[in-house]
């Protein structure tokens, strides 16, 4: 997969990440920054939405979505990062950084949030919501997601995410923090129920799925299993990786996406295959703490 940026200096693709599924698909989006992009005045910024990317070459130029800085020397699209489902409306959200954007001081930044689903070209000052500083802060310098902060996400259905922190220009050295409910553990339990069914359909006996969820302790592990055709070591070694796929149309987005998911909410997740005991995922998370009375 190749993503070309709109015009030479754009520099598209200084930050990218998984957007989670931001139209509800059930398929992962990618996030893609270009900090230098001018059209709202010189290096104002822009950050693309592509839905479900595809195999192939394209342009940026045909993103589903484009989220343009408000001003010049904004640098929109530094960072960008998924947000997970902040409103909880079943669609996943999108954040932007601008470190340089300076309307309430120099280089104050902005962290913009965008709510799924979008499309279309977005002024960043139409954005959902701002998260900014009254200083010189850079707001923005690093968008991502911490997972579980608040330790509650499997029994709860809250989970913490880093909305911005303050670059090296700045004296400040905290991180705002947004929460919301959560909907990523089940996307990515999905994702990999729905890669069984699939390879399900190839099993020369058995085409069914188990599921079995086992507690361990402080711990519970939830095992997903098909009989479909052995999935070889190597492949088994590569496949959660982005962009690695053995299909011809497979984007190799899901499995790295459920992977990145797993590991916010600080679990793991592993894959043994074989003939005798067919294909298995196996996904540990940490089981709720019980609430103090």
């Amino acid at each position: 997969m190749i993503l070309l940026g709109e015009e030479a200096g754009d520099q598209a693709g200084n930050a990218v990440a998984f957007a989670g599924d931001v139209d509800g698909d059930s398929r992962p989006d990618l996030v893609v920054g270009a900090r230098c992009e001018s059209t709202r005045g010189n290096y104002a910024g822009a950050a693309y939405l592509v839905l479900a990317p595809e195999p192939g070459e394209t342009s940026l130029a045909y993103a589903d979505a484009k989220f343009l800085g408000e001003d010049a020397g904004d640098g929109a699209g530094w960072s960008v990062s998924g947000a997970g489902d902040l409103d909880g409306d079943g669609y996943d959200d999108v954040l932007v950084g601008a470190p340089g954007e300076s309307s309430l001081a120099v280089a104050n930044g902005v962290t913009y949030v965008l709510l799924g689903p979008t499309t279309g070209a977005i002024g960043l000052d139409e954005a959902d919501g701002k998260i900014s500083s009254d200083e010189n802060a850079q707001v923005g310098w690093s968008t991502a997601s911490v997972g579980d902060v608040a330790g509650d996400a499997v029994g709860s259905g809250h989970a913490g995410h880093r909305v911005s922190q303050p670059g090296p220009g700045g004296q400040q050295r905290r991180a705002l923090s947004l929460f919301h409910p959560v909907g990523q553990l089940r996307r990515a339990v999905l994702n990999v129920v729905r890669n069984a069914l699939q390879a399900a359909r190839g099993a020369s006996e058995d085409p069914s799925v188990s599921i079995e969820v086992a507690p361990q302790g402080e711990w519970a592990t939830l095992a997903v299993r098909n009989r479909g055709p052995v999935i070889d070591e190597k492949v088994r070694g590569r496949m959660f990786e982005p962009f690695y796929t053995t299909r011809e149309k497979g984007t190799g987005l899901g499995l790295a996406f459920v992977r990145e998911i797993i590991d916010d909410h600080g679990g793991t997740i592993e894959v043994e295959s074989s003939a005798e005991e067919g294909t298995v995922f196996s996904m540990r998370l940490p089981r709720p703490r019980p609430e103090s009375s």
